[in-house]
């Protein structure tokens, strides 16, 4: 398989205050086609970032101050913006986090599809029987009633296919998924990730996969980056990474995850939160220290990449006991007793009655919940 992307000692730095501080530091990894990467971390860590870069979307005050961003042999870093507008949204998309935010709430869907058609290149008799194909492809139910409808008509889950529809319409050679499941619901979540996979499966697109979830990252991607502050402290096989994470960082994800049976635990929680950006200056050494179970003194030098598996490296200071485990010990939950009903919902039923087209028949009535 071909690289797809290939980043190397990326540096995105930030004008603060007068001073300079590296927001991501020195970030390297490499992405294959037809190979899902999943980038894991809390807010803040610097995931979305990345497609910031990717996209040219930098705040004003960012820059690239190191590093490559090789696309296909093109240099991201550096790329005119010409050069840059005609990959985007043809060999390079994006599914965002947001669908009702991304698509425009006063056109309807076909429209918002023509104009992405119109881009590539398509013929405009074209567009109806293209968009009909894509939104059936993320299968969307009778695709060709919703053309004349608005974002605003549709759920947030039926929004996201719309994008993902978008995102896969050019047959692009690299997909930017920016959190894609967290405005939905955790049954419409699953229904979407696994609509992703299989997309890019059958398509052979190179994919990254930005998410809070360690557990999800794990299911859709074949390797695995944690991030944290900019740091790219852990990549690795997804297994190996689910499975002997060894950054005390990727470990301490793992022990804030429920776990599906057994005894019931209280989840281990971080003390603090993520640092903002203008604490990164003063965190020259692992920026993971002051919240880390196993932080020392030792822990202040500049983290270094270290082997500890095949094809699996983390980055941490010298001093670092990358394999001890994290204090995790949690305890037991105590269930509370059945109290007095606080909400009883009988016979429930809700239905809309969809907007009469200008020429045709009055459409089916959606029942929405039934009782």
């Amino acid at each position: 398989m071909s690289v797809v992307l290939e980043v190397r000692d990326l540096t995105v730095s930030a004008a603060l205050g007068g001073a300079h501080v590296d927001v991501l530091r020195d970030l390297s990894f490499s992405l294959q086609q037809g190979q899902v990467l999943g980038l894991v971390g809390e807010s803040g860590a610097g995931k979305s970032m990345l497609g910031r870069v990717i996209s040219g979307t930098l705040p004003s005050n960012f820059r690239i101050s190191g590093g490559s961003v090789d696309f296909k042999g093109q240099n991201l870093a550096s790329i005119a913006p010409q050069a840059r507008r005609a990959l985007l949204g043809d060999r390079i998309t994006f599914i965002p986090q947001e669908p009702l935010s991304a698509l425009n709430p006063v056109r309807r869907i076909e429209s918002q599809f023509s104009e992405h058609w119109t881009r590539l290149g398509v013929a405009k008799d074209e567009h109806r029987d293209r968009t009909t194909a894509a939104l059936a492809a993320v299968r969307l139910r009778e695709p060709q009633s919703l053309l004349q409808r608005y974002p605003f008509e549709l759920s947030g889950g039926m929004c996201q296919r719309v994008l993902i529809a978008m995102a896969f319409a050019s047959k692009p050679t690299l997909i930017v998924a920016d959190e894609p499941t967290t405005a939905l619901d955790v049954s419409t979540q699953a229904t979407v990730v696994r609509l992703i996979r299989d997309l890019q499966e059958q398509e052979g697109t190179a994919l990254i996969f930005i998410t809070h979830d360690l557990r999800l990252a794990a299911r859709v991607a074949d390797r695995i980056g944690v991030l944290y502050a900019g740091d790219l402290v852990e990549t690795g096989p997804a297994k190996q990474v689910m499975t002997a994470a060894s950054h005390p960082y990727t470990r301490t994800l793992h022990a804030a995850n429920p776990a599906l049976d057994g005894e019931r635990l209280r989840l281990m929680t971080l003390p603090d939160q993520m640092p903002g950006l203008s604490a990164f200056g003063s965190l020259p050494g692992c920026r993971f220290k002051p919240r880390c179970p196993n932080g020392s003194s030792g822990c202040e030098g500049r983290p270094l990449e270290r082997t500890c598996g095949p094809d699996h490296f983390v980055r941490a200071s010298e001093a670092c006991q990358i394999h001890r485990p994290a204090d995790t010990a949690l305890e037991p939950i105590i269930a509370p007793k059945p109290g007095a009903v606080v909400l009883e919902v009988s016979k429930a039923a809700k239905h809309y009655q969809p907007p009469r087209p200008l020429f045709g028949q009055k459409p089916a009535r959606i029942e929405a919940v039934r009782s």
